[in-house]
């Protein structure tokens, strides 16, 4: 590839905007089941609500079934959704329903678990950070992730690195003498 080129690819990438992926509202609970003191070993039926009150009425959204659970030596972990209007500020209680996979009958795991917010997100129920919040030039080099690489192009001999796998094009008009 010429020097042209090569500027055009440089170019273009530099200007790319840089966008983020949605985040899920999707989580994921870890749990441990025994059966009289001794931790199952097979494949369950689970049922979760998501609940305002660790006793009582108030279930928020619906009930997420999942079946067929593979459960090893006590241990399981299944991906929950509830929807982003689950969470808010307000504490919330999972219940966990369960019962072995081909049986009819449920068994209620009680009490209902406190669900525990993450520091994330106790940082964004506080109000977190806005744009607003950050000053110009307060944001440095050394505070940017290390695959992050700033570059202002000065003139027409700076050195720009293009990521792999990363197809750009971009017309070029001028003099490259």
């Amino acid at each position: 590839m010429n020097f042209a080129g090569l500027m055009a690819v440089a170019l273009a990438t530099a200007a790319l905007p840089l966008t983020a992926a949605p985040v899920s509202t999707a989580c994921t609970y870890q749990g441990s089941l025994k059966k009289a003191g001794q931790p199952v070993s097979a494949p369950q039926d689970f049922q979760f609500g998501l609940y305002s009150a660790a006793t009582g009425s108030g279930q928020i959204g619906t009930t997420i079934s999942l079946t067929n659970v593979t459960v090893a030596n006590g241990q399981f972990h299944v991906n929950l959704d509830f929807g982003a209007a689950a969470f808010g500020t307000e504490q919330r209680y999972l219940e966990i329903i369960v019962r072995p996979t081909g049986e009819t009958a449920y068994t209620s795991l009680a009490p209902r678990a406190p669900v525990m917010p993450a520091p994330v997100a106790l940082a964004v129920a506080s109000g977190g950070v806005s744009n607003a919040a950050i000053q110009n030039g307060t944001i440095t080099r050394d505070k940017l992730a290390p695959t992050v690489t700033p570059k202002v192009l000065t003139s027409l001999t700076s050195d720009v690195s293009v990521p792999v796998n990363r197809t750009v094009f971009l017309p070029f008009s001028g003099s490259t003498s």
